[in-house]
């Protein structure tokens, strides 16, 4: 990605010691191996940029399959992977600009791409369809009426930085907190748990990391 040694030193260093890592490897859950493939669809998508050949193609729709097959919200980094595929295109066609080897047969490889990542992805949806009548987008409710929020707007929910939140205690409450957000940062460091230390050292963990997240953002 052409990154200098000193922004690669910083940039491994920030993922090397970041909370989230330590707290998702050692859960037994989906989220470690979702995390491995929106990764792998990312640095697949510049592999296969620099060299769209038809081994880059089928090792890219893999991943995105079997990725969606874990969890759906692994299609979401297929954003990225359309505006790529629209460039490479523009290049080959609209530019007419002399391509490589490679770019032959751009929307064939692009076809292949969709038929083996989209039924290898949605297999187990579409059977649940078809069987139950389930949705694409379902979400079990929780059975605790406690964890329930639709009675607050989703405007509160999803859109504004809760100060309030974040002064009053460090830690996410499942039970109480309903601005995503918010809850985000705070789960990101600590999980859904409260500790037994003194307050001031997760507060200053808790800003040490707002501050660094937006300055990566940026």
């Amino acid at each position: 990605m052409h990154i200098s040694r000193k922004g690669t030193v910083f940039g491994l260093m920030l993922v090397a010691f970041s909370p989230v890592f330590f707290l998702t490897g050692g859960r037994v859950g989906e989220d470690a191996l979702t995390t491995f493939f929106i990764v792998a669809c990312l640095l697949f998508t510049l592999i296969w940029e620099k060299k769209p050949s038809l081994s880059n193609t089928i090792i890219l729709a893999l991943l995105y399959g079997c990725g969606m097959m874990t969890k759906l919200s692994v299609a979401i980094p297929a954003l990225f992977t359309i505006i790529i595929y629209a460039k490479k295109i523009v290049i080959v066609y609209c530019k007419k600009i002399k391509a490589d080897k490679y770019a032959s047969g751009i929307f064939g490889k692009i076809a292949l791409f969709g038929c083996i990542s989209l039924p290898l992805g949605l297999w187990y949806s579409l059977r649940n369809y078809i069987l139950f009548g389930q949705s694409f987008t379902f979400v079990l409710r929780p059975n605790d009426n406690n964890l329930y929020i639709g009675d607050i707007s989703k405007l509160l929910r999803i859109l504004p930085f809760d100060i309030n939140n974040i002064m009053r205690s460090p830690y996410a409450h499942p039970y109480d907190d309903y601005n995503l957000p918010t809850y985000l940062v705070k789960s990101e460091l600590f999980g859904e748990f409260d500790y037994e230390i003194s307050n001031w050292i997760p507060n200053i963990l808790l800003f040490t990391n707002i501050v660094l997240t937006v300055a990566v953002f940026f």
